[in-house]
């Protein structure tokens, strides 16, 4: 509206050219690097997660304040380096070896053997990574039927479709595809897809989807690739100030640590074992929660104390109390009258 205005006050060579700037502006610079501080804008604002009432996994909100503080790099580190520990709590030795079998997979993946003419998952091998799921999570056994139901072609053939999809960046088309088999929803297929390509695919955790997602907590693929997303802009962020670029950050490396904050949050027996209440600055920790009591106790203070400013009153006057004469100051008076006399 306003180069509308201005232009029906220009001459015609004026207004062709402010009309060539209108046109150049809302076509072509949206694509060019001028676009680029508003993407930027637009990321930036969307890993500012604010905290729910209540959820419905414990200790979420600790993966929220993770996020928010998505510029300490060290506390990151600190909190992922937990995770064995926190599968041990949660498992036991079962999980922590079922992960080990989980981590074991995603190598083979990565690297099939050359007789193998493209790469895929075998029945007992999805059967293996749902009873890691199950005992990471909540199991739902009800699913089993629907699992055992699958043939081994019938898993072969939809991995592979699955993994062609990722290999061209397609993530819907992944998770559609391994979606066909019985019993798998998006949350089964993100945690073969993180183990075959963690730099594009992050594991449907109930934490994380409560943590990132905004609305209520589902197993849809939209809520699935809205969460992922925010997981691959999370990586992105953190790799701009990790130093250590041989091992950079994934989406399924960010998944893995809120997962891990929020289990340290819901099993810690005291509040300094969580360390998302902890803030590092140059290697010296201090707590957030306690600058907070501090700043509380300060802003108190401040209004309980009242500078209480004495009343002005009238000085009174001493008065002189004479002495009442006795008789012995009578005999000494009339002593000394006699003997002025």
């Amino acid at each position: 509206f306003f180069l509308m205005t201005h232009i029906a006050s220009q001459t015609s060579i004026r207004r062709i050219s402010i009309l060539l700037c209108g046109l150049w502006l809302l076509l072509v610079a949206p694509s060019s690097s001028l676009a680029l501080p508003f993407n930027s804008f637009i990321i930036s604002s969307q890993q500012n997660i604010m905290v729910k009432s209540s959820y419905t996994r414990p200790g979420v909100e600790a993966a929220v304040r993770l996020v928010n503080l998505k510029n300490d790099i060290t506390t990151w580190k600190n909190i992922e380096s937990q995770y064995k520990d926190m599968l041990q709590k949660k498992g036991g030795k079962k999980l922590v070896e079922l992960d080990k079998v989980c981590d074991d997979l995603g190598i083979q993946l990565h690297s099939p053997s050359p007789s193998s003419n493209k790469k895929r998952i075998t029945k007992d091998e999805l059967l293996q990574l749902i009873e890691w799921k199950f005992t990471k999570g909540k199991p739902r056994y009800a699913l089993y039927t629907y699992l055992r139901s699958n043939t081994d072609a019938s898993v072969i053939q939809a991995s592979s479709l699955a993994f062609t999809h990722a290999d061209k960046d397609d993530a819907k088309g992944a998770i559609d595809a391994f979606c066909k088999l019985k019993g798998v929803g998006p949350a089964t297929a993100s945690a073969l897809l993180c183990l075959y390509k963690p730099d594009m695919f992050a594991f449907m955790d109930d934490e994380i989807i409560e943590c990132l997602y905004e609305g209520t907590r589902g197993y849809t693929v939209k809520i699935y690739l809205d969460v992922n997303q925010k997981c691959c802009e999370f990586a992105k962020t953190l790799n701009k100030i990790e130093k250590d670029k041989k091992k950079l950050w994934t989406p399924c490396r960010v998944g893995k640590t809120l997962w891990t904050a929020a289990r340290i949050a819901a099993t810690c027996a005291t509040k300094e074992e969580d360390l998302t209440l902890v803030q590092t600055v140059d290697g010296s920790k201090t707590s957030i929660k306690s600058k907070e009591n501090e700043s509380k106790k300060k802003e108190s203070a401040k209004k309980e104390y009242k500078v209480v400013t004495p009343k002005k009153t009238a000085a009174k006057k001493d008065k002189v109390v004479t002495p009442k004469p006795t008789a012995t100051t009578r005999k000494t008076k009339n002593v000394n009258e006699n003997d002025e006399n």
